[in-house]
């Protein structure tokens, strides 16, 4: 610095102390003695801040408050030449035991600067933005913690003393004297010392400045990094530096503060993300504490409300400050507020005002403009509302901000339906509770497309808490009832009628069910077409009819009997099937259902039947078998196998394929029998019952020969005469060799029904013998091992008359077809035997040539003869 600037300095600065009423205690001794009133007036101008020197020592609460105004003081300051150099503008604090060192790279003080710190109302800052106390106090708050501060800054050092226990009401804070300093650092253009009144509260002063909260740097308008060094005694420094960044985009402000923390060696890094808004307000009330330099009122201020956010975008949610331009204190909102609020003397909290209250309006304002375009931020779209004030907070002049805020976004599109598509007031949206949504987490029924009420998923429960506030509800029985409505009515893809998947139909179900049993809306449900008919119609409980189950103790019922039946796959659904009961379906009797089955079959042309009711007819009468079940046969018909219901003069038969003798195996069409037509019942019929089933004591099949005479054997008796029946008839002409057969296993059955004319029919049947030739029935013999051997030795058997038959025959088994006898065929060796032997033997041999011959025919004649008992007269017809 040139000498002539140094000295000039130093004269400005002894010019300041003089006008100010800076004299030694020798000069103010003399003065009082010799009563030089002259020399005593410039201590006048420096009564208004005598009257006022105890004011510095009620100012804050913490002594640390000067350092939110000596930032804030340089904050405003001008940084041209750092600008110019590239620098960023910066201030730096060294916190000392016994000092603190405050230096920064401003332009540097000019004289007005000098003067403004010098005097008590006088600035050169604008008082638009607030920055300076409404009691001028600004700089003088240093005195707080000091009893000297020495500021160099370019030319000029000097300093001001002040303790509390000084007599001169506070002089020593606005009358400088020159001091020399050592040299600058590089980068540094101006530097405060403050030496402190209290060296021995180190670490309450150093926690107070660790406590500067690091968004009072988002709010400065040049401060573009902010450092605090502590220097503890006998210990490493420990260092903290604040800076930011900011982007601008669409109006929105994204800030980063970046926060650098070192302890001896070790260093680390973190990051703060806030958006932030930015607006200006106008025609605010007027207010005597807000005028320029020319004494005018200031009517606009701007307001900043910044949203802090993490590293992965979402909301933090604590308590932030709120500023004005300092720090006040945390209110309780979890966003941060700055605004040119009037504040209290001690510049910690507001002051209740017109022009404070109109800014609040202007911050309600704001934070609506913010959320909407919040909501608008992928990362913030569902999660903005977390930002809204509490409605608990006391505070008289800030609890008011909820309704003001709740009054202008309960009117401002900022929700996302379901659908995702568009913006929706808070109360136009509901959010689905679990029992409106499906396992896929879809919701149980569309919404209306051009009505949608259905709050988008991704809002999570906790935020629907805070949406509450707002006036956004959980979706209401009417609302969904409105949509199902609407989906009943769309004829092309309704969900209610086509939806098969069971958990989505159960939940359905039992929430409307629920609606139903509490009185919800249950008039409303009853009216709508829920159920579905076994004859696809959808029907509500109120269509005039009885609706009823389609089963009675899990048997179905007929569908063609004219009643209204649910679909039987419906109430497989159990929650289904609830919800028809509370809709008033009822069971229907088993008397009912069969009354209903015998109207059936009483029309005499039986039109429109099909084989499926035919069957669930007979099933039902198995299961649920009437009193008077004997006189069912002559009531109901049951279909062949070709679905055609029988008249009640037919023969029916149960198809069996596996036994030789079986109706199916004796009239079957081949190439060696042309078969015979006969009515089987129709294999639907056997697979309708379990054959494991057991009902009132009979099995199914049992049930179905004993009530309908359904036959497992040919019939031989003819329907409407005593004759033999054609399939006997056809029997005895095609497949005699399983006459006999199909006789023995049904004799029980067949005797009671012969007669001498059907005996006489079947003893006169040509059958087939063994010789390929027909023989009536009553000459033939069955041929079993013991007679074959006699044959044999004769030398008759080729040409003996021994029926053919289809099965193998052992001596042992004789007495099983003892039976025949009652047709005359013979089992056994007996007269007729033998006479039949003779017989035989003469046809064969003409002429008896050799002694061999003569020995057959003799051994005839001896048992001829040994037989004689058992029919003289045969053996004089045959002689």
């Amino acid at each position: 610095m040139p000498e002539s600037s140094r000295e000039e300095a130093c004269k400005f600065i002894a010019d300041v102390r003089e006008s100010n009423g800076g004299i030694t205690d020798e000069d103010r001794e003399f003065l009082r003695a010799h009563q030089r009133e002259s020399l005593l007036r410039p201590l006048q101008k420096t009564q208004n801040w005598a009257d006022r020197g105890s004011l510095v020592n009620d100012l804050y609460s913490k002594e640390t408050r000067f350092l939110y105004e000596l930032i804030q003081n340089a904050d405003d300051n001008s940084y041209s030449i750092a600008t110019a150099n590239g620098e960023e503008p910066f201030l730096a604090f060294s916190v000392y035991p016994d000092r603190i060192i405050i230096d920064s790279n401003e332009d540097g003080f000019s004289k007005s600067n000098i003067r403004a710190i010098c005097s008590v109302a006088n600035s050169t800052k604008k008082h638009t933005a607030g920055y300076i106390g409404e009691k001028g106090i600004g700089f003088k708050s240093v005195f707080k913690v000091a009893k000297k501060v020495h500021i160099h800054s370019g030319s000029y050092s000097f300093a001001f003393s002040y303790t509390r226990e000084d007599d001169d009401d506070g002089l020593g804070m606005i009358t400088p004297y020159y001091e020399d300093a050592e040299e600058l650092p590089r980068g540094v253009r101006t530097r405060m010392t403050l030496m402190l009144l209290n060296s021995t509260s180190f670490e309450e002063r150093a926690a107070e400045f660790r406590d500067v909260p690091d968004t009072f740097l988002m709010f400065l308008n040049r401060l573009q990094q902010l450092s605090i060094v502590l220097y503890p005694p006998g210990q490493a420094s420990a260092a903290v530096q604040y800076s930011k960044r900011e982007i601008k985009e669409d109006g929105l402000y994204t800030t980063f503060l970046v926060k650098t923390t070192r302890n001896g060696k070790a260093e680390s890094t973190s990051e703060k993300k806030y958006y932030t808004i930015k607006s200006d307000l106008h025609n605010l009330p007027l207010d005597k504490a807000r005028k320029d330099k020319q004494g005018s009122s200031i009517d606009s201020a701007t307001v900043i409300l910044a949203f802090p956010v993490d590293e992965h975008d979402e909301p933090v949610i604590k308590p932030q400050y709120t500023y004005a331009f300092l720090p006040l204190r945390r209110v309780g909102f979890n966003f941060l507020i700055q605004a040119d609020f009037v504040t209290q003397a001690n510049r910690e909290d507001v002051v209740h005002s017109k022009r404070n209250l109109a800014i609040l309006e202007g911050v309600a304002r704001g934070f609506a403009d913010a959320m909407v375009v919040l909501s608008k931020l992928s990362s913030l779209k569902y999660q903005w509302m977390r930002y809204l004030p509490e409605d608990s907070i006391t505070d008289e002049f800030w609890k008011t901000l909820w309704s003001k805020v709740h009054e202008k976004l309960e009117k401002t599109p900022l929700l996302v339906p379901w659908s995702g598509c568009g913006l929706y007031k808070p109360s136009a949206l509901a959010r689905l509770s679990e029992q409106f949504i499906a396992k896929d987490r879809s919701p149980l029924l569309p919404d209306l497309g051009d009505a949608e009420v259905y709050l988008s998923p991704k809002y999570t429960a906790a935020d629907f808490q805070i949406l509450k506030r707002l006036g956004t509800e959980t979706l209401q029985s009417r609302k969904f009832l409105d949509r199902l409505d609407d989906d009943l009515s769309n004829t092309s893809g309704s969900k209610w009628k086509s939806v098969e998947n069971a958990d989505w139909r159960t939940r359905i179900c039992k929430l409307l069910s629920i609606y139903l049993v509490q009185n919800l809306a249950g008039e409303r449900l009853k009216k709508l077409a829920l159920i579905p008919l076994r004859d696809d119609r959808w029907v509500s409980s109120v269509s005039g009819t009885k609706i009823y189950f389609p089963e009675t103790d899990g048997i179905p019922i007929p569908a063609d009997l004219g009643l209204d039946l649910v679909c039987p796959k419906a109430v497989e659904n159990g929650a289904w099937a609830d919800l028809f009961s509370h809709l008033g379906v009822i069971r229907c009797s088993q008397e009912v259902v069969i009354s209903w089955i015998k109207k059936r079959y009483a029309s005499t042309t039986l039109v429109n039947f099909e084989l499926s009711n035919a069957v669930a007819h007979i099933r039902y009468l198995y299961c649920f078998p009437p009193k008077d079940h004997s006189r069912l046969a002559p009531q109901i018909r049951l279909a062949n196998q070709h679905g055609f219901l029988l008249k009640k003069d037919q023969y029916l038969y149960f198809p069996n394929e596996r036994d030789d003798y079986s109706p199916t195996q004796l009239f079957k069409q081949n190439a060696k029998f042309p078969g015979h037509p006969v009515n089987y019942l129709h294999e639907d019929y056997l697979e309708a019952v379990d054959p494991n089933t057991i009902y009132h004591g009979r099995p199914w099949t049992k049930w179905l020969e004993e009530t309908f005479g359904v036959r497992r054997r040919p019939e031989l008796r003819a329907k409407c005469h005593e004759r033999l029946s054609k399939e006997f008839q056809y029997i005895v002409e095609h497949r005699s060799d399983r006459l006999l057969g199909t006789l023995k296993r049904g004799w029980a059955y067949y005797r009671p029904q012969t007669n001498s004319v059907m005996e006489g029919e079947l003893r006169n049947s040509a059958v087939l013998d063994e010789n390929g030739c027909r023989t009536s029935l009553l000459r033939t013999f069955l041929p079993f091992p013991k007679l074959r051997q006699i044959t044999a030795e004769l030398c008759i058997a080729d040409a003996y008359p021994f029926i053919a038959i289809s099965e193998p025959l052992r001596d042992e088994e004789r007495l099983d077809w003892t039976f025949v006898k009652d047709l005359q065929v013979g089992i056994e060796e007996s007269l007729d035997f033998y006479l039949s032997a003779l017989e035989t033997f003469k046809r064969i041999n003409p002429t008896i040539e050799n002694a061999s011959a003569r020995d057959r025919l003799a051994r005839i004649y001896h048992n001829v003869q040994l037989r004689c008992s058992e029919g003289l007269d045969r053996v004089r017809y045959a002689f």
